[in-house]
């Protein structure tokens, strides 16, 4: 059983290929080095697991992939329908989402999107209605807030301005 596990996200930041001629290249090619050194050094302890993430994995330098660094590669990919369904009740639960919200059309429109970018669109939803209850009636006892179509459409429509294609 582990004891220690080390988690590196967005490795291709710290790890990438060598080689590759830009600026700053030496001290890339020696933190890499010094990367793939403390990862051989870990290997050798017993209980340490190495994980780490990264959303572009071709810019991994491939030494860290050869048998005792990182052994196993698991690709995630982009969330199935019935799993963006699930992404958007889960982060829909303990808001006060109007009954008439078709969570299951909003999941069939949302192909391209990340469970994070699920969770920015709720979010996003929710601080609109809140900016729209308080400009409703401002002050001190502004009144409840409900997120309906309206909210997530016009969040829909800033995600995709944000990042058009």
């Amino acid at each position: 059983m582990p004891n220690c596990f080390h988690f590196f996200d967005e490795i291709d930041a710290i790890a990438p290929i060598r080689g590759q001629g830009e600026s700053g290249s030496q001290i890339n090619e020696r933190m890499v080095g010094q990367l793939l050194l403390e990862m051989d050094n870990m290997a050798s302890q017993e209980g340490v697991v190495i994980l780490a993430a990264t959303n572009r994995p071709e810019l991994i330098d491939k030494a860290l992939l050869r048998p005792g660094r990182f052994d196993f590669v698991v690709d995630l990919p982009m969330p199935d329908l019935v799993a963006r369904l699930a992404i958007l009740q889960s982060h829909c639960r303990h808001r006060p989402v109007d009954p008439n919200v078709d969570i299951g059309g909003l999941a069939a429109r949302t192909a391209n999107m990340t469970g994070a970018d699920l969770q920015s669109l709720c979010q996003r939803a929710a601080l609109l209605a809140i900016r729209q209850s308080v400009s409703t009636c401002p002050g001190p006892d502004f009144l409840p807030f409900t997120i309906d179509n309206d909210h997530f459409e016009l969040a829909l429509l800033e995600m995709t301005q944000d990042n058009p294609g």
